[in-house]
């Protein structure tokens, strides 16, 4: 059965407090439907609800002007945000090399004081899971599908997938979803920790605000903050090595297989790496504005990187990458 949001509202609808132009427009993309003591925010953005600037800020503003208990982030349309914005991956391609920037939102959604719920049908796929990971819960239709397909397509996630996901669904998991790019079903999802509710038969939105009161008295849960299913170095290792030869021997074209395996496993055990010598400039995958804070900090190891105001897990993941290949490019030297 094909599921899709009603775009009529049947509660108090909040419109933007300010008049401008922009503001019409960036409320039209994001609307507020007040629910009792729940708000819920939904994006209709067509065809896909994909994240590009204009929803990410229409987003963000939509959260700062909220009160209520309890949130739920839905879509309109035939999808939940199907991904990030095609036209900005290209012209990041074709430009500076810089990639759209959600980190601020994910940051602020995770941050939230109230628990926010990311209702999910039809795909969450790349920044649409990032998305979803980064919210306190999870629920999704039974037809729902999921995944991080970044690396067939020659890239890495771009926004802490490569951190929130092992946190979700345990390391092994995490590594094969990645590499081999391939969405899982709902069912699937909720069987492995992702999601937090399958929804069957019933109103996506009405179950996932059901679901929001039911967590009110809840610490909302903080998905950077998870260990319970990132295991021990030691139960790790032959899982990544078998991920390193997967990717060597199915994608020997495609360097982001490897480099996806090298961020996930810089997800606890690299707070002790020294940084002192690196030369930010060389280091792939980080934004100026992250080099720049680098650059004027100076932090002697990935951990205190990580207390530098505004850094984020997929920074520090790169920073540890890049260390690990060092260090096994002058072992081998060495030898």
């Amino acid at each position: 059965m094909e599921h899709s949001v009603d775009a009529r509202p049947t509660h108090t609808v909040i419109p933007s407090e300010r008049s401008e132009s922009r503001d019409l427009h960036l409320s039209d993309l994001v609307t507020t439907i007040i629910d009792g003591d729940v708000a819920v925010l939904r994006i209709d953005s067509p065809p896909v609800n994909a994240l590009d600037a204009a929803v990410r800020e229409a987003l963000s503003e939509a959260l700062q002007r909220v009160d209520a208990r309890a949130v739920v982030i839905a879509c309109a349309g035939r999808t939940f945000v199907a991904g990030a914005d095609i036209g900005e991956l290209e012209q990041a391609a074709w430009g500076d090399g810089i990639g759209p920037d959600i980190h601020p939102l994910l940051a602020q959604i995770e941050d939230f004081a109230q628990p926010i719920v990311a209702a999910i049908h039809g795909t969450a796929l790349g920044g649409g899971l990032e998305l979803a990971m980064a919210c306190h819960y999870r629920v999704a239709v039974e037809s729902a599908r999921l995944g991080l397909p970044e690396v067939t397509l020659g890239i890495i996630p771009g926004a802490e997938g490569t951190q929130r996901l092992p946190r979700l669904v345990g390391v092994e998991k995490a590594l094969d979803m990645g590499l081999t790019g391939r969405p899982i079903t709902a069912p699937d999802a909720l069987n492995v920790g992702l999601i937090d509710r399958l929804v069957s038969g019933e109103d996506l939105v009405a179950a996932a605000t059901e679901f929001a009161r039911e967590m009110l008295d809840r610490a909302a849960p903080r998905t950077r903050e998870r260990t319970d299913r990132l295991g021990t170095p030691e139960q790790n290792a032959p899982i990544f090595a078998a991920a390193r030869e997967t990717a060597r021997k199915t994608k020997p074209h495609i360097p982001a297989a490897a480099l996806y395996v090298d961020a996930v496993e810089a997800f606890r055990r690299d707070e002790g790496l020294v940084l002192s010598e690196v030369d930010y400039q060389l280091v792939p995958g980080l934004s100026n504005e992250v080099r720049a804070k680098l650059e004027k900090a100076r932090p002697f190891t990935v951990g205190q990187a990580g207390r530098i105001d505004g850094m984020t897990p997929a920074a520090l993941g790169i920073l540890a990458a890049y260390l690990r290949r060092e260090a096994r490019k002058t072992s081998k030297a060495i030898a």
